[in-house]
């Protein structure tokens, strides 16, 4: 009885040791199994920051740590949310910045048409041309064409224009006759451009005849004292005054609403009128007028002195007087050439020329 006992004793020792050792085993197994979940799911480890941002900090490795790792399919849907963010609201304007540096003044322009200081002071070196048969007339040259020596010759009331090759041919009194279709009247016409302006006798109306082509225009001019002995220039008998100077071609004439002297600049290429210049001075002033480098002049009854000057350009008179030729006599036409910048005159049946002096000729 006492070896069977002994036998089951050991038996059991036996069967206790092989459990023990089962158990060891399952041990370490779980051990082994938890290593590899701690490696897997927390490691420490070392990443180079990327290169633009190394580049920026020359000589400075950097490095980031991460106690997890992500996956690739994390890292793409982290990148798709932030896309589809929206943008955020506009920041507000900076500061306005300082004033640049002023640049330098340009060069100054070219003088205007009428140059520098451009009024008349006085009428010099005055030259008998010839003796005429009439007391009243005009004479002319051309006033826009150059190298152009003919003169013209109207009488105070005809249809008839004289034209002479020169000043000699005039003085020798040999001309050709020109019909200009319409009967004229007054002592205010001129040629300018090659046409023959001047009023149509008895008429509101100015007329244009090319010397050349013989075509004849009319304008009516509106507002205008042109009959009942109501001149413009009571010494000439004139009531329509053409003129021409270094701004074009103008008309001077008397309002029929306040009988002053009223200035009109007309369009040689279209034959109209641009504009309207009322001086408001008195027609029973003037003896006679002309126009030189956009101001009017007019003289005293007597012609003797002009008295009277507005500048058509600035629209205001100016101070400007000086002597014209002692009084008396008749004193018929009195007509400024921007050519020649001599003033043509027909005084007590002479034909005279004139020197114009400019201040600016100083």
């Amino acid at each position: 009885g006492t070896c069977a006992l002994a036998l089951l004793n050991s038996v059991g020792l036996l069967m206790l040791l092989i459990q023990q050792n089962q158990q060891n085993v399952l041990l370490e197994q779980a051990g082994d199994r938890l290593t590899q979940v701690e490696q897997s799911s927390v490691v420490e480890f070392l990443q180079e920051v990327p290169r633009e941002r190394a580049q920026r900090n020359v000589g400075k490795p950097q490095y980031q740590y991460s106690r997890n790792k992500r996956s690739d399919a994390l890292e793409l849907d982290e990148g798709q949310e932030k896309t589809l963010e929206l943008p955020g609201a506009d920041g507000m304007p900076g500061i306005n910045g300082t004033d640049g540096i002023p640049g330098l003044n340009g060069l100054p322009g070219a003088d205007g048409k009428r140059g520098k200081r451009c009024l008349i002071k006085s009428l010099i070196n005055p030259r008998n041309v010839t003796k005429m048969e009439s007391t009243f007339g005009t004479w002319m040259k051309d006033t826009a064409v150059l190298n152009d020596e003919r003169v013209w010759v109207a009488e105070h009331f005809s249809r008839l224009l004289r034209e002479y090759q020169s000043i000699a041919a005039l003085q020798s009194n040999s001309s050709d006759i020109v019909n200009v279709r319409k009967f004229y009247q007054g002592c205010g016409h001129t040629v300018h451009g090659g046409s023959f302006y001047y009023q149509i006798a008895g008429t509101s109306s100015i007329a244009r005849f090319d010397l050349d082509t013989k075509k004849l225009l009319t304008l009516t001019v509106d507002d205008a004292l042109y009959h009942n002995r109501a001149y413009l220039l009571h010494n000439s008998k004139t009531y329509f005054k053409m003129a021409a100077d270094e701004n074009g071609l103008w008309l001077i004439y008397a309002s029929n609403l306040d009988e002053s002297i009223v200035v009109a600049q007309l369009d040689q290429k279209t034959f109209s009128i641009t504009s309207y210049i009322n001086t408001t001075y008195p027609r029973t002033k003037a003896g006679n007028a002309f126009i030189a480098c956009g101001v009017l002049y007019v003289t005293d009854t007597k012609d003797a002195r002009v008295t009277f000057a507005y500048d058509l350009l600035k629209g205001k008179p100016v101070n400007v007087t000086f002597d014209l030729r002692p009084p008396g006599g008749v004193l018929a036409m009195l007509s400024y050439s921007p050519k020649d910048r001599h003033l043509y005159v027909w005084d007590n049946n002479y034909v005279k020329l004139y020197v114009v002096y400019f201040i600016s000729d100083e």
